[in-house]
């Protein structure tokens, strides 16, 4: 059974009171069979009510045990995947971490609300933020025929080989393509990518080798985007990482990112040339790139845009996954590439109701039904006081024998003043952690925790953000 754990709960002070729990994954339920238990009893009611489909039975906790350290209610499962989890009741939750098995990254979501309940999902690939930005060409390439239409215009593709798949990377798509080795996708390639371009795919992939996931002519002179193996080590690439090969025997270069993306779960693969400003690779929005060999641009010698495979060859393997396929006509912006990588059901505006008891002033008796009012209150989450345009990033490893061994860790950002806690995070299977738009006002303390007790935490003082 796989073991997920609800924390960082937060109920802004209140008591928590809800009436259902469920665990989806990829559009299904996935909670059927789960056990539920939590670190502290509810003060009415049986936590087993939370799954009982029943939403007219709950348990409410008392606002001191919400905010005991460590609190938890943790779900044992069968299956090893969750990305949106529903709660229903009266008084919920304005926030809460969701801590996964083994090496997956933990997520934290604000509620998106609904009738009676609120949505805690997983930042997604959203097809129509895609769309929105004024591709030249998009395939959702999860067609079950050969054809695959575009769904921006005219250039329809045509797919030999390989199966589509009931799996959904990009929401707003019915599957995704499995290439098998040898499956392609042929789409002619006039009007695109003749100056500055964008590409952006969808992918799920668990390969450590170098094979083709789309590409536009052939020997590496066009543009061709791959996974890494360990051959492209001495470009300095990272086995299971992304490799984009830009004009590479034709003056050109390679660029790659700095961390692997082969952990079996989707991402949103997203590259940019510009022959003024260069390459940038970016990997769910985040800039994820290393530059090797010269700038030159792609020299074309097809007219057919290949994704799968190259011609029938060095494809993606069985359970590789890729869906809703684009390419711009320019270099997308950095505001563009958050737009286009941003899932907008998630949402960090809170619109909850909150009860504030009503003071009269004076002698006379309060007035019936004045004595408690219900303000529906919408309150957008902006930190205007360590918020700014900075990043702090770095990587979280054993110091000890083995040394140099990747540790995910609880990473927290402090500022240096005076120890005020502005952002926390977890690091991911390979060490790496990331803090995003952080003042670049003030100098910060990074500090990783060792929840495992087996090693010191680890600070890093007086650190500058980076201008991202």
């Amino acid at each position: 059974m796989a073991v997920f754990r609800l924390i960082g709960i937060d109920a802004r002070g209140e008591w928590l009171d809800i009436s259902e729990l469920q665990l989806w994954a990829r559009g299904q339920r996935v909670d059927a069979g789960a056990t539920i238990s939590c670190s502290l009893p509810p003060q009415a009611g049986d936590v087993s009510s939370l799954l009982d489909g029943n939403p007219a039975t709950g348990c409410r906790w008392a606002a001191s045990d919400v905010r005991a350290p460590g609190f938890w209610i943790q779900l044992d499962l069968a299956g090893d995947r969750v990305d949106e989890v529903y709660v229903g009741g009266a008084l919920l939750p304005a926030r809460m971490t969701v801590l996964r098995p083994g090496t997956t990254q933990p997520y934290t979501a604000w509620p998106a609300l609904v009738t009676g309940g609120a949505w805690f999902r997983e930042g997604g690939n959203v097809l129509s933020q895609l769309l929105a930005a004024s591709p030249a060409g998009a395939w959702g390439l999860d067609a079950a025929g050969a054809t695959q239409a575009d769904l921006v215009g005219s250039r329809t593709g045509i797919r030999t080989g390989g199966v589509t798949s009931s799996t959904v990377l990009t929401v707003g798509l019915s599957g995704s393509f499995e290439p098998q080795n040898s499956g392609l996708v042929v789409i002619p390639a006039s009007g695109v990518d003749a100056g500055d371009f964008s590409l952006v795919i969808d992918l799920q992939t668990d390969t450590d080798l170098n094979l083709v996931i789309a590409e536009h002519g052939s020997d590496n002179k066009g543009w061709s985007l791959q996974t890494a193996g360990s051959g492209q080590t001495v470009y300095g690439a990272v086995p299971g990482g992304i490799i984009v090969a830009i004009g590479l025997n034709a003056g050109g270069g390679l660029t790659m990112t700095t961390t692997a993306i082969n952990d079996g779960r989707p991402h949103r693969i997203l590259f940019t040339y510009s022959a003024q400003s260069g390459r940038r690779l970016y990997v769910d929005g985040v800039l994820n790139s290393r530059d090797y060999a010269s700038s030159g641009g792609p020299v074309y010698n097809s007219s057919e845009l290949h994704v799968g495979s190259r011609a029938g060859g060095a494809g993606l393997p069985a359970g590789s996954l890729m869906s809703a396929f684009a390419i711009f006509n320019r270099a997308l912006s950095a505001a563009e590439v958050a737009s286009v990588c941003t899932d907008p059901r998630i949402t960090r505006t809170l619109s909850m109701h909150w009860h504030r008891p009503l003071s009269v002033l004076g002698s006379g008796p309060v007035s019936q039904g004045l004595q408690a009012m219900s303000a529906h209150r919408v309150r957008k989450l902006i930190d205007v006081e360590c918020g700014g345009q900075g990043r702090i990033y770095g990587t979280v490893a054993r110091k000890s024998t083995p040394a140099n061994v990747p540790l995910r860790r609880r990473v927290r950002l402090h500022r240096s003043v005076d120890g005020y806690l502005a952002r926390e995070t977890w690091s991911k299977a390979d060490g790496s952690y990331e803090f995003r738009d952080i003042s670049t006002r003030y100098e910060w303390d990074v500090i990783a925790w060792d929840h495992e007790l087996q090693e010191y935490s680890t600070v890093a003082n007086n650190q500058l953000a980076e201008v991202a």
